[in-house]
């Protein structure tokens, strides 16, 4: 397994992992059924990420399998001018949990952050994988909230 960032051409695997992502955003906060097609109305949205320089999917692969992904948005603060990441998706295939795949992408998410000089990744995530950042020395420090625009 090694850990690298996506490419144009995984598109199809990365879109069908975040479908399966949404299938558990949907058991958690309701139904959304944009969530569980993400073939569908991400593709566009994956074309802008690939174009960005502040976004990047990690993504988790064995023989040109993606089996996991994250992805990782960077800015810089205002004040002081470090350099930071926010981290929101991450998901690992369903039937590949449970095998220390999580942990491995998340250090070498870790490991590149710190050689990036990433001040810190801020994280956003349900109660039920809390669980698993405090692993790696995440601390709750503050309460995320939702501002619903145009629901």
């Amino acid at each position: 397994m090694k850990v690298r960032f996506a490419s144009p051409t995984d598109k199809p695997q990365v879109l069908k992992l975040l479908s399966q992502l949404g299938k558990s955003v949907n058991i958690i906060c309701g139904y959304d059924y944009k969530n569980e097609n993400a073939e569908i109305y991400g593709s566009k949205n994956f074309d802008k990420v690939m174009k960005s320089d502040s976004i990047k999917i990690f993504v988790l692969e064995e023989n040109h399998i993606i089996f996991g992904l994250a992805s990782y948005f960077l800015y810089t603060d205002m004040i002081n001018g470090d350099l930071y990441a926010h981290m929101d998706d991450i998901i690992i295939d369903e039937s590949k949990r449970k095998k220390g795949l999580g942990t491995l992408l998340m250090n070498a998410i870790i490991d590149y952050s710190r050689k990036n000089n990433i001040k810190a990744v801020k994280l956003v995530s349900f109660p039920e994988i809390q669980k698993f950042y405090l692993k790696f020395g995440a601390k709750i420090s503050n309460v995320a909230m939702n501002i619903e625009i145009n629901p």
